[in-house]
């Protein structure tokens, strides 16, 4: 578990997100929760998330979003709320292709190919202090001797990105 004490909210989004490659995109189409699963293309270190997605899909429009990231393995788990923007500059498509993307779309120019852009402006995060064989020990430990009487639950905190930063 880092100590974020000394580091910018970007910073600790930047860390707490690094490397996720799959992260469960929510948002409210059709006036009801729903959600799905994205793959992270692009992370640039101010919060924005890029995807690729077809353009066709109904939740594919400006509006706000909620990113859910988990990563059990370090145990931690962060929602980050925002805006996301659907952007069709090809060279953007361009630099986000991969052979990948090939399993979704016939090439970089299908014409429902675009790119999903999520600026992040706030998220919360939970970072357990110990690993998952551990934490399952903490978890029968609280069982037993009833809540709040486990041990430490590691660390949690807020962040708030303004735009542009």
């Amino acid at each position: 578990m880092a100590d974020h004490e000394n580091q910018s909210p970007a910073e600790i989004l930047h860390e707490l997100t690094d490397g996720q490659r799959v992260v469960t995109h929510i948002d409210t189409t059709g006036g009801a929760l729903d959600a799905r699963p994205l793959t992270v293309l692009e992370q640039d270190p101010a919060g924005t998330f890029r995807f690729l997605v077809d353009r066709s899909k109904g939740w594919v429009r400006d509006g706000e979003v909620l990113l859910a990231f988990t990563d059990e393995k370090h145990g931690r788990w962060l929602s980050a709320a925002g805006h996301q923007h659907v952007v069709g500059d090809r060279a953007v498509i361009e630099r986000l292709w991969s052979p990948l993307a090939r399993a979704w779309f016939e090439s970089p120019d299908d014409p429902n190919l675009v790119a999903l852009e999520v600026v992040v402006e706030r998220f919360s995060w939970w970072d357990s202090a110990s690993n998952r064989l551990v934490r399952a020990a903490e978890l029968v430990t609280s069982a037993v001797r009833g809540p709040g009487r486990g041990d430490a639950e590691g660390d949690h905190g807020h962040g708030h990105l303004q735009p542009g930063a």
